[in-house]
């Protein structure tokens, strides 16, 4: 029997059982290379590629075309490991793989490797703001054919973004994020990552007096974790004072110094106003010694000159007086002082005179009147400044004036009467009573032949000093001052003293 045997195919032959066996050995075959054919770079670590055969090769031997920057470890193992460069530009290589074993080699068995350069990511925008505030951020892919591929973008997580496939967008999380972000180019995909620090408000505390009178002042008070303050927009002190004139409301807020501001805080301050209060003086004007009723209104309580009084009452100054009047209704808010004058109008002047002050009866005495300009009046009847008067008896007047204000002034007088027997006695009775000198220095000598009871009076008719004169002694007057005077005896005899300057 004839055998053909193809060329590079090996026998064996083998004597099994007094029989002949022939083995036949033929060179392997490569049915795939298994490893991904698109690679993105930069990648910081090997990529495998690994050889699929019919048989169980003992030789293999790996190649590639392309740039000359590939680097292959492992070439001659059925797991090659492959770093791919920095790609500067989208390119492509072509691994080829033989393998071999005793019986002869594999046809080359080759793949194409598409290389794809990772897109780089960079950020724009605030890292922090406030919160409740937004920021505006920007991821941006770069490639070196950027200007010709496709570049997507996913945020991640979604919270606070105003979109998550946009290249820019606005973010205002509630509280501080991480966001990641997923770039791609087609195939190749990159990730980085963006905090954004949302910094809180901060914490503001605001107390002020809720209620004042209009015209008093309200302390309003801040604090908190800020460290700078404003009312109605305008900034302030951490302790102020407010001065409305009418209710009204505030907006406080603080800031601290990331620059955030707190939630608003609303203050409304209670302006009380305060009581009117009127004055009457009834009357207006009086004379001295008189009293002006006052009557007051408009409040509740009422204070004159800082002391307590009620709405009424009665006022008698000496002179023309002001009265500061302040009311305080029941809030307790007080009045605007109020200044009430009483005018106090002086009494008119009044000098009179008699002349004589003692007459005997049937005899004339002139009343003459000195005084303010106005009107006099005698006993309550008319008169001039001169009136003659005659009366029986000592009698005593009333005279009084009354001017352009109706003040009156009156003073009491009294002419002495005497039927002056003594007088028309004295040259029988010159003997018994006699008084020298007269006129004097203010100092006479009294003798008598009798015992006598005298009075001394002045010349208004006034009881200056009673005298008892002895018989047969010498009684002495001194120290009158200069005028007229009188010495009446108890028999009604009446002696003129004159006493000089």
């Amino acid at each position: 029997m004839n055998f053909h045997i193809p060329k590079r195919l090996f026998f064996l032959i083998l004597f099994f059982n007094g029989c002949i066996t022939f083995s036949f050995s033929q060179p392997p075959s490569i049915t795939a290379i298994q490893g991904p054919v698109i690679v993105c770079t930069p990648n910081s670590f090997p990529v495998d590629y690994t050889v699929t055969t019919n048989t169980s090769p003992n030789f293999f031997s790996w190649s590639y075309s392309g740039p000359s920057n590939l680097i292959l470890s492992n070439a001659s193992s059925s797991v090659c490991s492959i770093i791919f460069p920095v790609s500067t530009q989208n390119t492509s290589y072509t691994l080829t793989c033989i393998v071999s074993n005793g019986s002869g080699s594999s046809a080359p068995f080759s793949i194409v490797i598409n290389i794809f350069e990772k897109p780089t990511v960079t950020f724009s925008g605030a890292n922090h703001f406030c919160q409740g505030s937004s920021t505006n951020l920007s991821a941006s892919g770069t490639i070196f054919q950027a200007s010709s591929t496709t570049i997507t973008y996913n945020w991640s997580p979604s919270t606070g973004l105003s979109s998550t496939n946009s290249a820019s967008v606005t973010a205002n999380p509630p509280v501080t994020t991480n966001y990641t972000v997923l770039v791609t180019n087609v195939v190749c995909t990159s990730t980085n990552y963006f905090t954004v620090n949302v910094n809180p408000p901060p914490v503001l505390t605001a107390s002020i007096t809720p209620v004042i009178c209009k015209g008093q002042n309200a302390t309003l008070i801040l604090g908190g974790s800020g460290n700078s303050y404003s009312v109605n927009g305008v900034p302030t002190p951490f302790v102020s004072t407010l001065s409305p004139t009418i209710t009204s409301g505030y907006t406080v807020t603080s800031a601290d110094a990331n620059g955030c501001t707190s939630l608003p805080s609303y203050l409304t301050l209670s302006v009380n106003p305060t009581p009117t209060v009127t004055a009457l003086n009834n009357p207006p004007a009086v004379c001295k010694g008189q009293s002006s009723l006052f009557s007051l209104g408009g409040a509740l309580s009422y204070s004159l000159n800082g002391i307590p009084t009620g709405p009424t009452g009665s006022q008698s100054p000496l002179t023309t007086t002001s009265y500061t009047i302040v009311g305080k209704d029941a809030n307790g808010c007080e009045s605007s002082p109020v200044v009430q004058t009483l005018t106090v109008f002086s009494l008119p002047l009044l000098n009179i005179n008699l002349t004589p002050t003692i007459i005997c009866s049937g005899e004339t005495s002139t009343l003459t009147i000195v005084g303010s300009s106005g009107s006099y009046s005698l006993d309550g009847a008319a008169v001039g400044p001169y009136s003659s008067l005659s009366p029986s008896v000592t009698t005593s007047y009333s005279v009084s004036v009354k001017d352009t204000n109706s003040c009156s002034n009156a003073v009491l007088t009294t002419l002495l009467v005497d039927q002056c027997t003594g007088i028309r006695a004295n040259s029988q009775a010159a003997n018994e009573f006699s008084i020298f000198p007269n006129p004097s220095k203010g100092n006479f000598t009294l003798r008598s032949s009798v015992n006598r009871k005298i009075s001394l009076c002045d010349q208004l008719g006034r009881l200056l000093k009673n005298l008892e004169v002895q018989a047969g002694t010498e009684n002495k007057i001194e120290s009158l001052r200069a005028g007229i005077y009188f010495l009446v005896c108890e028999q009604g005899q009446t002696i003129k003293l004159v006493v000089l300057e």
